[in-house]
């Protein structure tokens, strides 16, 4: 056990029971849809500090053509290392982790402005130590903003003061993002600079390393100066320009450039060979600059895993345009090797992005120049994507084909020689073959492109409208697509011929209805025909007028399970809501049998019984018949139990916990960690793992206390080697009460998935033990119990108490005289997942404890086996949440404690004990 003696600070646990329903005080986040402006703050307690435990999330959509400006007025967020406790998150574009542009907090204002049109915030607080909070304008700004106080480049460009170079206006917050391809450094050269006030505390231009105001600053400029030229390594940088409301210069040209990274032109002979990447970008040489002339760069790309193909997306071209891109091209290939079929090529203006992937596991790209014109290129991603697999999985002794372009099984077998140019080759039980073409070959052998089949085949409708719900004044853009390139489109409404007008339609070619301000007007049936010279196909689809609702579902009930006989409360709160119903399986919930409760915001379960069991839902209703529904679930478990007093010492003892920073280390009295049982090897008379008494027979520890035994002491495993040793602090299990083992129970599928996976055991003591002050059992729960009261967002920062005889150092090789104990706070399963461990080595039979930074308190070697318990509060029982299962050293900086989660075995617990 490894414990730095720090000072402590007593935290106190709340449990609140559910007695009748209380509407929360505050909601926390909103949606802002086309607004041009407006401001962000975050809930304050009682005017002063944000509330803690928070979990906000705002949302902010501009038009297609905008960007987003966030500048902080308040900004004053508990600051702490890569901002773990409280921060506020910005997503880019989409609401997926992977577009994070980070997480804030402290004290430095924040800036930032968007790459795409929409940005995601949340904001998240701790249980612990609260500040200020923040206060959040935006602004929609135009993304071609070149001229004005807002721009973004993602190419070689210019930034202007706004104005310039007449004098910049008075009171100014002007954001410059410089977002150049992965790979790139930036130069920016400064041809004039005039910014009032030598000592930038009143006018300034600050740079920083990165797209926030939170990222390394490279540097603040002010003054009068001239041919200036500033380098970075990073492809990313925000230009900050402030102005006060007193005097103005005349502000500053700069030229950003961007350059290889490690300063070096491009070379035309630009062949790659890329093998161990998983992902990744490619661009034409020069990329944001222009190509060279007469280059031939071929990319061969191979994927470093099995049962893997290769995507690409081609997000950027700009090249020049002839028939058949026979000037200059990027053409793809569906394998690397000579002769494989191509699928891909590609030149013209920017457009919409072009996905492609390669037959086998590698893939190859051409890019080519001539001698005259030369445009900026392309740029494109790669990726790794599992092979196309049937699902599911053929039965025995039938195959995977991929049939004209559809996966189906086939019967027979794979044949030894794949004699199938564009196919796949399968056996029969005789010995006779066929191949399956792949979509756009015929023949016996695949051999033939195209084939004469397409004009035999009768036309079918690839993309049809639906029938449709248009709220009023909204857009509806309606496309009809057919199998057949050459068809025309015409389109009916109610049975006559539809044509364009000034007011609501608009018919364009390849099968595009644009219908706009919708209204009574335009709902009805419509009708698509597809024709050619020899054949015609039509579909037929309803449009409905569905009124605005501007119903907002502040908080949706949620699944939930509860065991029988306690309450479930059900929550939608939608403010604007004129009546809201609850329904049960679709049916209204009455009054005799739940609880509606504050005009329906709660539907209240008491005395949850099995029949209740079932899906619910809440529908809240508006004015001119505006309505949102939302679900939930609930599960009524009958809950099991091993029938004893648990989790409850003679006497209540002092816990000396903490802040999420601060652990405590100390020996401990038998008396307080009652069910704390030693194993020890009797022949090397050696402490070696912990357990966890549970029944008066029964013990949980991990699984590799027993796997690992021969290993550690260099003999077979006998249990008559392992003594159980009860009711002692000693680790050397002295003045202690002794069983020996009648059985033990490895869990079946321990290290199937890792080598620590389901990394729990039982053990039955030969012979019963006595309860006594200094032996008690600890309390086992389901796993639901488990998640929601101790795992839980919901359930604040949770700290865990773990018992053991480990080491106190790593590096020091010595069992404490005494039994030791420490407490280390829950960490989230992302941070776990995220944390340098290895690829699949944190599974979902596990959770993890403990502290970024070295010397707070850690599970160390020698502790495997025992407990990691928890408490409610100092009234309730001890749980026993995890077993001490593995970690990467101990106490080290930026590694966590992993432990089974106990809760995910209650089932196979109670079926082998009882």
């Amino acid at each position: 056990m490894v414990f730095c003696f720090l000072w402590t600070v007593l935290l106190w646990f709340t449990f609140r029971t559910v007695n009748s329903a209380i509407v929360p005080e505050e909601f926390c986040g909103g949606i802002f849809e086309e607004e041009s402006s407006g401001i962000i703050n975050v809930p304050s307690k009682r005017g002063s500090d944000y509330s803690p435990n928070l979990n906000c999330r705002w949302e902010i959509r501009a038009r297609p053509e905008e960007r987003i400006a966030l500048v902080s007025t308040e900004w004053a967020v508990e600051e702490s290392t890569d901002c773990t406790w409280d921060y506020l998150e910005i997503r880019d574009g989409w609401e997926n982790s992977s577009a994070s542009s980070g997480r804030f907090c402290g004290y430095r204002p924040l800036r930032f402005l968007s790459e795409y049109n929409s940005v995601f915030l949340y904001f998240v607080s701790d249980g612990f130590f609260q500040d200020k909070g923040f206060q959040l304008t935006f602004k929609t700004v135009l993304k071609d903003d070149s001229a004005g106080c807002y721009s973004m480049l993602s190419r070689d460009g210019y930034i202007l003061s706004p104005g310039h170079p007449a004098r910049y206006p008075p009171n100014q917050i002007c954001l410059y993002r410089i977002q150049f391809p992965a790979g790139f450094g930036t130069d920016l050269e400064i041809s004039f600079l005039d910014v009032i006030d030598e000592t930038c505390l009143f006018d300034r231009l600050d740079v920083y390393e990165g797209p926030t105001s939170h990222d390394k600053s490279l540097t603040t400029l002010c003054g009068n100066r001239r041919n200036v030229t500033i380098h970075s390594q990073s492809n990313a940088l925000l230009l900050v320009f402030t102005s006060d409301y007193y005097q103005e210069g005349r502000g500053f040209r700069i030229h950003a450039k961007s350059r290889d990274a490690n300063g070096l032109s491009h070379d035309t002979s630009c062949n790659v060979t890329l093998e161990r990447e998983a992902n990744g970008t490619l661009s034409s040489p020069g990329y944001p600059g222009d190509y060279p002339n007469n280059a031939h760069c071929v990319t061969i790309i191979r994927a470093p895993v099995t049962n893997h193909v290769i995507q690409i997306n081609v997000t950027f071209i700009e090249m020049e345009s002839y028939e058949n891109c026979s000037f200059d091209s990027l053409t793809i290939f569906s394998t690397e090797h000579p002769g494989s079929a191509q699928i891909g090529k590609l030149c013209g203006l920017p457009g919409e992005e072009h996905v492609f992937e390669s037959a086998s596991g590698s893939i190859r790209l051409e890019f080519r120049s001539d001698s005259m014109i030369h445009w900026r290129g392309y740029q494109a991603t790669f990726q790794l994507v599992p092979r196309r697999v049937c699902y599911p999985s053929c039965p025995p002794e039938t195959v995977c084909v991929n049939k004209g372009g559809k996966l189906t099984c086939v019967v027979g077998l794979r044949c030894a020689v794949d004699i199938c140019n564009h196919g796949d080759c399968v056996q029969n039980h005789q010995g006779e073959f066929r191949c399956y073409c792949h979509q756009g070959y015929t023949g016996v052998f695949c051999r033939t492109k195209g084939g004469n089949e397409k004009n035999s085949t009768r036309m079918v409708m690839l993309r049809t409208p639906s029938d449709l719900e248009v709220v009023r004044g909204d857009r509806e853009v309606i496309e009809c697509h057919s199998s057949d390139p050459s068809a025309q489109y015409i389109w009916l409404y109610k049975g006559l011929l539809l044509q364009s007008d000034a007011d609501h339609i608009t018919i364009l070619p390849g099968g595009i209805l644009d219908i706009r301000n919708f209204n009574e007007e335009v709902q009805g049936t419509y009708t698509c025909i597809a024709s050619t010279a020899t054949d015609f196909i039509e579909s037929e689809f309803h449009l409905t007028l569905k009124e605005k609702c501007h119903l907002v579902v502040e908080t949706s009930p949620t699944d939930t399970t509860v065991k029988a006989g306690s309450t479930a409360l059900f929550s939608c709160f939608v403010p604007a809501a004129e009546k809201i119903t609850w329904f049960k399986d679709g049916r209204q919930a009455v009054s005799t049998d739940y609880a509606v409760l504050a005009g329906g915001f709660y539907l209240k379960i008491e005395s949850a019984r099995a029949e209740d069991t079932g899906n619910f839902s809440c529908v809240a209703e508006g004015g001119g018949g505006c309505s949102v529904e939302r679900y939930a679930s609930l599960t009524v478990d009958q809950e099991k139990t091993i029938e004893v007093d648990c989790g409850t010492p003679p006497w209540n003892f002092a816990v000396p916990q903490l802040s999420s920073r601060i652990s405590g280390g100390r020996a401990v009295t038998a008396e307080t960690i009652a069910w704390h049982v030693i194993l020890r090897e009797n022949k090397q008379d050696k402490t070696f793992c912990g357990g966890t008494l549970i029944s008066d027979r029964w013990v949980v520890t991990a699984a590799h206390c027993f796997a690992h035994y021969p290993r550690e002491f260099n003999l077979p495993l006998h249990k008559a080697n392992i003594d159980l040793i009860l009711g002692t602090n000693r680790c050397s299990g002295g003045g202690g009460v002794k069983r020996q083992i009648k059985q033990y129970i490895i869990h079946p599928q321990f290290a199937e998935r890792a080598n620590y996976d389901n990394d729990i055991a039982l053990v039955e003591m030969a012979e019963p033990v006595n309860f006594t002050k200094k032996i008690q059992a600890l309390c086992v729960k389901p796993t639901y119990v488990i998640s929601d009261l101790f795992l839980s967002r919901r359930a604040g920062r949770r700290v865990g108490r773990v018992i053991g005889c480990g080491q106190t150092y790593e590096k020091i090789e010595h069992t404490p005289e005494l039994i030791h104990d420490v407490y280390v706070p829950i960490i989230p399963r992302q941070t776990c997942a995220d944390t340098n461990i290895g690829t699949g080595n944190f599974t979902d039979s596990m959770i993890c404890a403990g502290y970024e930074r070295a010397l707070f308190g850690d599970a160390c070697y020698g502790d495997s086996g025992g407990s990691l318990s928890m408490q409610l509060s100092d009234s309730q029982p001890w749980v026993l949440v995890g077993v001490v299962s593995w970690g990467v050293g101990c106490d080290r900086p930026g590694q966590y404690g992993y432990y089974t989660n106990v809760g995910k075995f209650y089932d196979w617990i109670q079926q082998t004990v009882q």
